[in-house]
């Protein structure tokens, strides 16, 4: 986690991956991914179908392809790998348990 302003060397890289996946994720789908950074993460928070606005394509084929794209952005940036990968990893049926138990854990 990191604060706006702290000596964190990678802000630059974090928005234009974030850009990057959003852009990605578009080409291929024809839909838009709605992120945000949040305390130096990446949240992916829903998949929308532009032409309707308000219809989330929340579905599990759309999601997969969110994960590929966001490894092949990892593979570009790995030092930004966790900011990229932990909201992702909230998903335990998408990205698998030993990438899920890193990031998250029961309470």
């Amino acid at each position: 986690m990191h604060l706006w302003g702290d000596s964190w060397p990678h802000w630059d890289q974090l928005y234009k991956s974030e850009n990057n996946i959003n852009k990605k994720f578009e080409e291929r789908t024809g839909l838009v991914l709605l992120s945000k950074e949040k305390y130096g993460t990446v949240r992916y928070e829903h998949i929308v179908d532009p032409k309707t606005k308000y219809s989330f394509a929340d579905t599990k084929d759309n999601w997969m392809i969110l994960k590929e794209i966001v490894f092949e952005e990892i593979e570009e940036y790995p030092e930004i790998k966790d900011e990229l990968l932990s909201d992702l990893a909230a998903h335990e049926e998408l990205i698998g348990i030993e990438i899920h138990k890193h990031y998250w854990r029961s309470a």
